[in-house]
């Protein structure tokens, strides 16, 4: 967007399209609703309010009317105005953030103050084309004539209530045709007489006689007429009456500190403006009505700043950390202090309901640093009592010998570590608890280690004594193979007994028993295991569809009578054999019992025992002897 003189871009186009796009836009500008304008109204309020000083005294109000949008803008008399910045704002609002539809049309810019029927400044613009100022090319019909415009739209806009005084509806109507031909005079700052251009200026040479003969006339009076607030209109008065009227409002709205001081500031320019009125001002007693009303707000306001100054102290000291005491009562004061500015404030001022939640949370911060500086107390008293414990420790460890000695020892330094290790980084006895505990957790680590290996020889010495008794019980039960397992577990484990323990000497004197009696429980398991073997060799020997032998041993005999069964079972099938004359079952029945006499024979040998065989009628049959 480009400027030149009075005349605006926002988009480069020729006369003809300009024209063309006009016509196709007057069935659209009447589609306008009063909805849309008020909306627009409100946006482009918001905007002046964001990027204007003053923007919260004006009032933004809009219609549509003869294939037209007029927007204007109102503000007290007094007010200072950037005329430029103000229409650039609302330029910059239409332009590209509002995203106007194209129903709007032609759009006519106005500012006016309050009370007035005609503007002081003006600018039009169509969105999508060529903007232009009405003082420059004034609307045109297709045959370039000139097309009629509205003298007033004051019944055009809706009622609403502004948020600063308007005296009727009637302030609202102007002419637009005769703004615009006032409309191609240059927009001033703040233009409240407009001068007509019909009206014709002295000379340069008699203006300047003029002007010197008036100065040495009137000399120091007139200055004093000239001052403000003496003939002419007092601004300061009617800036702090708005402000008045206002600063409640504000105040009750204010949501953060940053807020306030806004509010300070514009309280600051008012007193200031208003102590710059002359005694001689009619308007010199108001003035100080107003100042001291004024002066009121702005102390509760900078007593509340000043609150949230040292409560803002006290946050970020709090952040930091502390070396003593002596810090903490500082913040312990600067939250005191604030807590009294707010609580200062009385419940009938705008301010109270702001200064409420905070006045909360100031006096819980207090509460806790009162509960901070009473830890700090407790935890230097901690490191005092853990230093006396420490004595108490060191004498003990250097006289235990015992597994209760130990542990006695090792209780007493826990006691010490556990005293110091909650103190925390934020307090001031820290660093003298890590000193300690750098001594101390050693000392605790070395009684922990000796009570550990202590006890771990008492269990192990333990399952000595358990697995002795055990191992005896089995022995005596001739359940030899749980005793020898037994006898082992109680010597193996009076390998693993620590040397440098109470219990390593006691151990040492349990090894040369404990190895004899696994030797001689072995033995015998070694002899029942054999006689396990015999017996279960005779009864694999002597089992059969017809038992064939029953038995008795002892490790130095073996006994084996041949069943009746079995040898009448011989016998009945040598009979038939011989009744029919084959020759195959007699030397079936000879082999046979050649085999069991081979299969008695081996046993015997293998358990080195003699043997004895009998028949069924008590007859030997069989006999070998073990040298």
């Amino acid at each position: 967007m480009a400027v030149v003189g009075s005349t605006v871009y926002l988009h480069s186009t020729n006369t003809e399209n300009l024209r063309e796009d006009k016509n196709q836009q007057d069935s659209s500008i009447e589609s306008a609703s009063q909805k849309d304008l008020q909306l627009l109204a409100e946006l482009l309020q918001e905007h002046l309010r964001a990027e204007i000083p003053s923007g919260e005294f004006f009032l933004v109000r809009c219609v549509s009317k003869q294939k037209q949008t007029m927007i204007l803008v109102e503000h007290p008399e007094g007010l200072i105005v950037n005329t430029q910045a103000t229409f650039r704002v609302l330029e910059e609002a239409l332009e590209s953030e509002l995203n106007l539809p194209q129903h709007y049309g032609y759009l006519e810019l106005f500012l006016r103050t309050v009370g007035t029927k005609l503007p002081y400044a003006k600018r039009s613009l169509q969105l999508g084309v060529e903007e232009f100022s009405n003082s420059d090319k004034p609307n045109t019909d297709e045959e370039g004539n000139e097309e009629p415009i509205p003298n007033s739209f004051s019944t055009s806009f809706p009622s609403l209530t502004p948020s600063f005084p308007i005296s009727s509806e009637e302030d609202l109507e102007f002419s637009l045709k005769d703004s615009s031909t006032s409309g191609g005079q240059e927009e001033a700052q703040n233009v409240t007489s407009p001068v007509s251009s019909k009206q014709k200026l002295p000379s340069k040479g008699i203006l300047i006689a003029g002007m010197v003969g008036v100065i040495g006339i009137f000399g120091a009076a007139g200055y004093f007429l000239s001052s403000p607030c003496i003939l002419s209109k007092c601004s300061p008065i009617q800036a702090a009456q708005l402000l008045t009227q206002a600063s409640p409002l504000l105040a009750r709205g204010a949501a953060s500190e940053s807020d306030l001081v806004v509010q300070q500031k514009k309280l600051n320019v008012a007193i200031t403006s208003l102590g710059e009125i002359p005694r001689i001002s009619p308007y010199h007693k108001q003035a100080n009505e107003l100042t001291r009303n004024l002066s009121q707000k702005l102390e509760q306001i900078e007593q509340v700043l000043q609150a949230f100054q040292k409560a803002k102290q006290a946050t970020q000291a709090s952040q930091s950390k502390i070396n003593n005491l002596s810090e903490l009562q500082i913040r312990q004061e600067l939250w005191r202090n604030a807590i009294t500015l707010l609580e200062a404030i009385n419940p009938k001022s705008e301010l109270y309901n702001l200064v409420q939640p905070k006045l909360a949370a100031y006096r819980s911060n207090l509460k806790a640093l009162n509960q901070q500086l009473l830890a700090e107390e407790k935890w230097l008293k901690k490191i005092r009592d853990a230093s006396s414990v420490a004595k108490v420790a060191t004498s003990r460890e250097t006289k235990a010998s015992s597994l209760r000695d130990l542990q006695k020892v090792q209780s007493t330094w826990k006691i010490v570590v556990n005293a110091l290790k909650p103190i925390p980084k934020t307090s001031v006895a820290y660093l003298e608890a890590q000193q300690h505990l750098a001594q101390y957790q050693p000392k605790l680590v070395v009684a922990r280690q000796r009570t550990n290996q202590e006890l771990i020889a008492a269990k192990y010495y333990e399952r000595v004594i358990s697995a002795t008794k055990q191992a005896k019980n089995y022995e005596q039960n001739n359940q030899l193979q749980l005793a020898v397992a037994h006898w082992k577990q109680a010597l193996n484990t009076t390998q693993s007994i620590a040397t440098n323990t109470s219990y390593s000497q006691k151990a040492q004197s349990l090894v040369e028993p404990l190895t004899q009696a696994l030797e001689k429980a072995q033995q015998k398991l070694q002899i029942y295991k054999d006689l396990d073997k015999t017996r279960n060799d005779l009864e694999k020997t002597c089992s059969g569809e017809v038992q064939v032998c029953e038995y008795t041993f002892n490790r130095r005999q073996i006994v084996v009578r041949i069943t009746y069964e079995y040898e009448k079972a011989l016998e009945q099938r040598l009979i038939d054999a011989s009744t029919q004359g084959n020759s195959e079952p007699i030397a079936s029945v000879n082999s046979h019992l050649q085999r069991l006499q081979q299969a008695l024979e081996a046993i015997s040998i293998n358990a080195k025992s003699s043997l004895l065989v009998y028949d069924s009628q008590g007859n030997v049959i069989q006999e070998s002897k073990i040298n």
